[in-house]
C-alpha cells in the first residue's frame, strides 16, 4: 500500500510542474501566433528597408501580423486540432 501511496504523491508533485492539456493547448496556439506575428512584422521591416531604405509604418505589419493569427489559429482552435493528442499522434506536424 505503501507503494500506491508513494505513487500518487509522486505523480500530485509533477503536476504542479507539467502542462495540463488546456494549458497545452493554449502555449501552443499562443506560440504559433507569436510566430506569425513575428514573421509578418520581420517581412515588413526588411522589404521596405530594401525597397524605400526606411523601416516604414511598423503597427501596420503587427495588425496585419495579428489579422493573419486570428485567420490561422481560430478555425484551428473550433476543430480541437490543438489537443495534445493531435501532436503526439503526428497530425500537426
Amino acid at each position: 500500500m505503501s507503494y500506491q501511496s508513494n505513487a500518487w504523491r509522486h505523480r500530485a508533485d509533477v503536476s504542479k510542474w507539467v502542462f495540463g492539456r488546456a494549458e497545452f493547448s493554449l502555449a501552443v496556439m499562443l506560440i504559433e501566433a507569436m510566430l506569425i506575428v513575428g514573421a509578418a512584422f520581420a517581412t515588413g521591416v526588411a522589404y521596405h528597408l530594401w525597397v524605400y531604405g526606411d523601416h516604414g509604418d511598423m503597427a501596420n505589419y503587427a495588425a496585419v501580423g495579428v489579422s493573419t493569427s486570428l485567420l490561422f489559429t481560430v478555425p484551428i482552435l473550433f476543430r480541437d486540432a490543438y489537443k495534445f493528442q493531435d501532436f503526439q499522434e503526428g497530425k500537426r506536424s
